[in-house]
């Protein structure tokens, strides 16, 4: 099947949108979960996950922003293009154009997911309604990536939603193995509870319980962070996204612009295999979601040649 330029970028970029969507959905969900449980001793705010959730500057006057202010920029503000509902309202606009190319299915997931949270950009402020707000982001993007897997020929229409996908992954992870170990680098100190904390990293990532089956050691900074960089058979860790990038990237008409960028990135991942040391980690991950980024620049400029700044 021939792929329109305009139609792969459509759906490139659906892709990521709703994979920011749910990424975002699930940090913000186990943060509130985690500032409920530990104690008001511990020096947790919600500032990190503006980092997190994207490049849009906070519209703050300078003061301390508050929990509410957070949560709706990142909720549900139509001036923030990282927010949940713009990211869903966004993959919407983009698989309105090339609805032929999907499932009808996921076409009304995602149509779905718009509608409600569109409806309700003002709800989820208070903890009280935030987790079944945020658990319909989940478990909608879910069902459409079922859709997808189970409904979609494997052409280049799912090669550059699959491409899409792996990109935005890599990129939430590193950006929250960059903020959360950057706060909990060096000894572990029993009254910042760093064990709960980095537990709370995992089940923001979707990995504790991979975690638990495959490491079989307690939770802790050096482990934590190897499993989610390293840990080539988990499909949310670096390594598995990498590896599916690559394999993706060298599917499309243009493999040979692209394939050195990811040998790149590989490198840097081989490079953090015998890493022992938290400082390290931190640094390469920091340095991999450089290199993914730019893997991205490529993408755009090789297959999008024609496209406007987006993101």
């Amino acid at each position: 099947m021939t792929l329109l330029a305009r139609v792969g970028e459509h759906l490139y970029w659906a892709a990521r949108y709703l994979e920011r969507a749910e990424g975002l959905a699930r940090v913000m969900r186990e943060h509130t979960f985690l500032l409920a449980d530990m104690p008001t001793s511990v020096p947790l705010t919600w500032e990190p996950l503006l980092a997190i959730g994207g490049s849009a500057a906070f519209p703050g006057d300078g003061t301390p922003p508050t929990e509410a202010a957070i949560v709706r920029h990142l909720l549900g503000d139509p001036d923030n293009p990282d927010s949940i509902a713009e990211g869903a309202t966004r993959a919407r606009e983009n698989l309105r154009a090339c609805r032929e190319v999907i499932p009808v299915e996921a076409w009304l997931v995602a149509n779905d997911l718009h509608l409600y949270l569109d409806a309700r950009r003002n709800e989820g402020i208070d903890r009280g309604s935030r987790a079944r707000l945020l658990d319909r982001v989940i478990e909608d993007h879910q069902l459409f990536l079922g859709i997808l897997l189970g409904n979609m020929s494997r052409d280049a229409a799912f090669t550059l939603m699959r491409l899409g996908r792996h990109i935005e992954r890599v990129l939430l992870i590193t950006r929250v193995l960059d903020v959360r170990a950057g706060q909990l680098l060096g000894p572990a100190e029993p009254a910042r509870y760093d064990e709960v904390q980095w537990i709370g990293v995992l089940r923001s990532l979707s990995a504790l319980h991979m975690y638990h089956r495959s490491s079989g050691v307690p939770v802790a900074a050096i482990p934590a962070m190897r499993f989610l960089i390293l840990e080539a058979t988990f499909p949310r860790s670096v390594a598995y996204c990498l590896t599916s990038i690559t394999q993706t990237v060298s599917e499309l008409p243009m493999a040979e612009r692209l394939l050195a960028g990811c040998e790149d990135a590989l490198e840097i991942l081989e490079g953090l295999a015998g890493a022992d040391d938290a400082e390290s980690l931190h640094a390469g991950a920091v340095a991999l979601g450089r290199e993914v980024e730019r893997i991205h620049d490529m993408v755009v400029a090789a297959c999008f040649p024609e496209s406007t700044p987006a993101g």
